[in-house]
């Protein structure tokens, strides 16, 4: 058998060690104890041996499945560490809620089944979602609350235990169960834990939420009201909710990110997804939640068109949801005062209901009118804050890198399928070492398939191209598809039959062009879904490498953003697939035609193969400017994880700037 020759050889060595030292500048580019390298790499495993075997960490794995890692996990770290308080709070916060890392594929499968209906996408995706996590919450309400009293036992005097056992009596929000306690004596926890934290509104806040769910029924009448059902538990959320205003302070905070980070060292867990993990298990906005969820009640309350509350009533409601959002404002922690999601608007909806009260009475207050004027600038300049130190200046080459990133990557398993394809038919056919050789028509093959493919599933959906040309250009390749195929079997039957090939070239010729011409007339291309409509997932897809910013693209490439559109579209439409699927079909045309199958099946295997590692190569070298894109929001969760309070120290320091500046302005 000859040997491979020199030119397969120097082209896929030299292909190798252009990803070889890519993935040394990866590692290069990588922050120091950060996951990019780690991230990368596990994803460049997903792409390529995860087709035949399950690459997937335990946070992205069904519930069920983390369950069973970190119940084993679990075991084996507090066997090892049974006196060690922040271990066993942190065993709690894992058992508590799963990862949501499924969730994706869970959207993307529920998506295709309902068949892009948005409307039974999201009642069935929620039932599933709350199907999927049954068997983790039922685990939950034993093990978490056994382990958050074991860690109060082992440290009685730490506040942080007793704050996350409260904290974690109940299921968090929107999971199966999330209005139940986990513990039947939930009350008396709350009590004892309100002699060891003292002053702290977080247990008055979590008994209120509880006498909520009992003293009012949520089925509305006719009216469209909720009425009062047990009217001592009514009570005593009103009087919890004075008490709630009156507090010294709330504080919840993340009482167990170290025992977390000590945890999933301890388990081994992959570092790839370590964050991810740890995401799921942050608390501290819990308690804005329920400060926030505290007011909204008492404020739904106020706006009931029905006879329960009186004027009076009113007020007092209005006057105790106040005290509520006052004390979430300036007597508690970072996370809870700063949280531009519930807190800051909420707190708008509360004096807007204040001003709008006094309106109906009579007159609006002046303190009103400014405490609310204060609130609408709280809110903006919060909001504002936080995009522009969330933000990530990327320039237009960073943009540009990014798509073709995620293009290159959507090319990287299909190109392995059709390297694997072709080298089973060529181990079958011949093994022939000679046979490997790089020929241009394999090239020329690939590129006019991936080009078709970003004409049909890019340029189309991005409204580049007209439907009317989409529509000929289809026409037009079948016709010449169907020619070539034809006259290709001619030619390679002309001497086993008896005819003349003139007539049977003729023959071939007008049914190829006859019966594209008749299906398009007759049936239309719409039957097999021509012309592709725009996926709209691409806009998410566009948000992930940042918003464009239209000054900057124009300094790349005319019509930047539809550049940008058709590049995004090719992806989400799957254009990797077809393109390498177009490719497949161009070789089996040539193939007809040349007289040797083994070579021509050597030449694609080779070809594909040099095309997967340059795909490859490109990612490698794409992304360390991806790490410069997501490095801002990377280093914000990181630092968040190494110390809460200072995580809100720059939306602090860049409200005050904003401040500043609006006050020049004003001047």
């Amino acid at each position: 058998m000859k040997s491979i020759p020199r030119l397969t050889t120097w082209v896929l060595g030299l292909l190798l060690v252009v990803f070889g030292i890519g993935v040394v500048r990866m590692a290069w580019a990588s922050q120091s104890g950060s996951e990019e390298f780690a991230t990368s790499i596990h994803s460049l495993c997903q792409w390529t041996i995860g087709m035949i075997w399950d690459c997937r960490t335990p946070a992205e794995k069904e519930p069920d499945q983390q369950l069973a890692f970190w119940k084993a996990k679990i075991d084996r770290v507090l066997a090892e560490h049974p006196d060690d308080a922040e271990l066993h709070a942190a065993a709690a916060l894992i058992l508590d809620q799963p990862s949501m890392l499924y969730a994706a594929k869970l959207a993307s499968q529920t998506l295709k089944d309902t068949g892009g209906d948005t409307f039974h996408f999201s009642k069935l995706f929620f039932d599933r979602l709350d199907q999927s996590q049954v068997a983790f919450q039922e685990n939950a309400s034993r093990q978490v609350p056994e382990l958050t009293a074991l860690a109060t036992q082992m440290a009685p005097d730490d506040p942080r235990w007793w704050r996350l056992r409260a904290i974690l009596l109940w299921p968090p929000r929107e999971a199966p169960g999330d209005d139940e306690a986990r513990v039947a004596d939930w009350l008396a926890v709350l009590d004892e834990a309100r002699v060891h934290d003292p002053g702290n509104a977080l247990y008055d806040l979590l008994q209120m939420r509880s006498l909520e769910l009992q003293a009012l029924d949520f089925d509305f009448d006719d009216k469209g009201d909720f009425f009062i059902v047990d009217q001592r538990a009514w009570d005593a959320v009103l009087e919890l909710a004075k008490g709630i205003g009156e507090a010294p302070t709330l504080t919840l905070g993340e009482p167990g990110i170290d025992g977390l980070l000590r945890l999933h060292d301890l388990a081994g867990h992959p570092k790839a997804t370590t964050i991810e993990s740890l995401r799921a298990r942050f608390v501290a906005a819990r308690a804005a939640s329920h400060a926030s969820l505290g007011a909204r009640q008492l404020l739904r309350m106020v706006e009931i068109k029905g006879d329960l509350p009186n004027q009076d009533n009113r007020r007092r409601l209005l006057e105790l949801s106040d005290g509520i959002m006052q004390l979430a404002l300036n007597r508690s922690d970072d996370s809870v005062r700063y949280n531009v999601g519930m807190v800051a608007p909420m707190r708008v909806s509360v004096l807007e209901s204040i001003q709008k009260n006094e309106s109906e009475n009579g007159q609006v207050s002046a303190e009103t009118a400014r405490r609310l004027a204060e609130a609408l600038e709280w809110k903006s300049r919060l909001g504002q804050a936080n995009r522009n130190v969330s933000k990530n200046d990327l320039s237009a080459s960073t943009k540009l890198v990014s798509l073709i990133s995620l293009d290159t990557v959507s090319l990287i398993k299909p190109l392995l399928l059709a390297t694997v394809f072709f080298t089973f038919l060529w181990a079958i056919l011949s093994r022939q070492a000679s046979q490997l050789k790089m020929q241009i028509w394999p090239i020329a093959s690939l590129g006019v398939g991936v080009g078709l493919s970003f004409f049909f599933f890019g340029l189309g959906p991005a409204e580049v191209v007209s439907e009317k040309a989409q529509h000929w250009c289809f026409t037009i390749g079948l016709c010449v598809m169907l020619l070539s195929l034809g006259a290709g079997v001619a030619f390679r039957m002309r001497y086993r039959f008896q005819f003349s090939i003139l007539s049977l070239m003729i023959a071939s010729t007008v049914v190829a062009v006859l019966l594209p011409i008749i299906i398009h007339w007759q049936l239309g291309w719409e039957s097999i879904g021509l012309p592709i409509q725009a996926n709209a997932s691409s806009n998410t897809t566009l948000d992930l490498v940042g918003r464009l910013n239209p000054s900057a693209w124009e300094d790349w490439f005319p019509g930047h953003a539809k550049l940008a559109e058709a590049m995004t579209q090719w992806n989400v439409n799957d254009g990797g697939y077809w393109g390498v699927g177009i490719f497949g079909v161009i070789a089996a045309v040539v193939c007809v035609w040349r007289k040797d199958i083994a070579d021509s099946i050597g030449t694609l295997t080779v070809t594909s193969l040099a095309a997967f590692l340059l795909s490859m190569a490109c990612w490698a070298y794409c992304e360390p400017t991806n790490y410069a894109g997501s490095r801002a929001t990377q280093m914000r969760f990181e630092g968040y994880i190494r110390n809460v309070d200072d995580f809100y120290e720059p939306v602090k320091i860049e409200m005050q700037r904003l401040a500043e500046d609006e006050s020049r302005s004003a001047l």
